[in-house]
């Protein structure tokens, strides 16, 4: 089976939910009739790299693109001349309204060309344009898409994908968004982030203070709001050493005012490093003592990284907004969580179980071989048996 894989972001420097994509490639390639072809975006040094793993990365797209965008930006107030210089840049002209940018139309051209070496797409939805640029193929090549969040905001575009798919990909809490006549291709698979962390990685966290708490993810002013957190965090104070370490960023317009307090390591109980590699962001997460972790408001978003601190088997503190969040349900079976909600008061009842909790946790670990067991669903073996089985069942369907 040829897999040609629409993904963008290029290993080693990914996002989070890029990870889950690389962890089913890592599963799917140990299938002895698999490859696997990755076709993306080299933006840094880094991604340039010809291979991941057994997988062969295609860089000509993007390539044609860099040296399009260089010539551009030389020609200053001459930049009529790139008919002359670069005569593809009438397609970019001509296809703008299909097509947003140069990179989307070489792309396509790439695939017109190559389709014919693959027995299947498989285009992520972490981001959004290479889902367009696929479903333009949707009728001459099996076509599976894996969507990664539920496009609440996208749903026209997403019925258009839809009926070009040969096979959708989701987890169970997205499958409610698709449209109805499309239903029958949806398959459920989870995100994969039950993987056994390991680092050799060392932090400045260790033995900051008498209990470390950790963060790792993005906040936003809307979805994801931290201020709930740290004024627990601060009240914690009152009651014994605690430090928060929190590794990421912050998407959005938060006050000046606010990212001056929290984001500039004034304060000692809280410490801010900005975004890491992911090793790193292991190293923070099985380095403390206690996970602190806020669910999206929305309650149709499953943010991933709740099985990430799964994973690691340490206590998690879960601040949710509502009562229908999807972390609840996946938090039920972990024997060391303890849900806030985040319009609960922050009184010394509230203070109290929270310190209880950190006390009674601190220093232990579940082992991984029991939550491996427990949530196996979440597993690369088992998602990646799913897509396995899902893009030999496109490929049959397509050619009946």
């Amino acid at each position: 089976m040829r897999i040609l894989l629409l993904h963008d972001e290029l290993y080693p420097n990914t996002s989070a939910n890029a990870r889950i994509v690389y962890r089913l490639v890592d599963a799917l390639i140990q299938y002895d009739d698999v490859h696997i072809s990755i076709l993306g975006c080299a933006q840094t040094k880094e991604q340039q790299q010809s291979t991941y793993k057994t997988c062969h990365i295609i860089h000509t797209p993007w390539n044609n693109t860099c040296r399009y965008l260089k010539l551009v930006s030389g020609l200053g107030k001459f930049k009529f001349l790139r008919y002359l210089l670069w005569p593809k840049s009438i397609l970019y002209r001509i296809w703008h309204k299909r097509f947003s940018e140069p990179r989307d139309t070489e792309i396509y051209l790439w695939l017109n060309r190559h389709k014919s070496e693959f027995d299947v797409i498989l285009c992520c939805s972490m981001p959004y344009y290479p889902m367009s640029i696929a479903s333009c193929f949707g009728l001459s090549i099996p076509l599976v898409y894996y969507y990664m969040e539920p496009l609440i905001n996208m749903l026209e575009q997403r019925a258009e994908w839809d009926t070009k798919a040969t096979k959708i990909i989701l987890p169970k809490i997205y499958a409610s968004s698709t449209l109805r006549e499309n239903k029958c291709k949806n398959v459920i698979a989870e995100f994969c982030n039950i993987v056994e962390r390991a680092t050799n990685v060392n932090t400045p966290m260790a033995e900051t203070h008498d209990i470390n708490l950790a963060f790792v993810g993005k906040f936003y002013p809307d979805a994801r709001h931290p201020q709930y957190m740290f004024d627990i965090i601060e009240q914690l104070q009152n009651y014994g050493d605690y430090g928060l370490h929190i590794a990421g960023g912050f998407n959005g317009s938060f006050p000046q005012q606010f990212i001056d307090k929290y984001f500039k390591n004034t304060l000692p109980w809280l410490h801010y490093y900005g975004f890491v590699q992911p090793d790193v962001a292991d190293s923070y997460l099985l380095q403390s003592d206690v996970l602190v972790h806020i669910a999206n408001k929305t309650s149709s978003q499953m943010p991933s990284k709740i099985l990430d601190y799964i994973a690691t088997g340490k206590p998690i503190l879960n601040f949710y907004y509502n009562d229908d969040c999807p972390t609840l349900p996946v938090l039920k079976p972990y024997p060391m969580a303890l849900n806030v909600k985040m319009d609960a008061p922050i009184t010394d009842e509230l203070i109290n179980q929270i310190v209880d909790f950190c006390t009674k946790h601190k220093g232990t670990t579940i082992p991984f071989s029991q939550i491996e067991q427990q949530y196996e669903q979440y597993t690369p073996k088992y998602v990646g048996k799913i897509f396995y089985d899902t893009l030999y069942a496109a490929i049959n369907e397509f050619n009946k």
